[in-house]
């Protein structure tokens, strides 16, 4: 389990952004990683690999 931390000056648990998923296919069991958008506050922190890992370990 993770835990909520404030990063780039953001109260811990705030909304910073989205990713998502892009064309998913139960078939070959394939997947794409579709857009990404953050607040400037958290460019270049771990937001953006563990936001990736999360969605991986679906």
């Amino acid at each position: 389990m993770r835990t909520r931390q404030a990063i780039g000056g953001n109260p811990a648990g705030s909304i910073v952004g989205v990713t998502a998923f892009l064309d998913a296919r139960t078939r070959n069991a394939g997947l794409e990683i579709g857009f990404t958008v953050y607040s400037p506050s958290v460019w270049a922190t771990a937001v953006n690999p563990e936001a990736k890992l999360l969605l991986l370990e679906c």
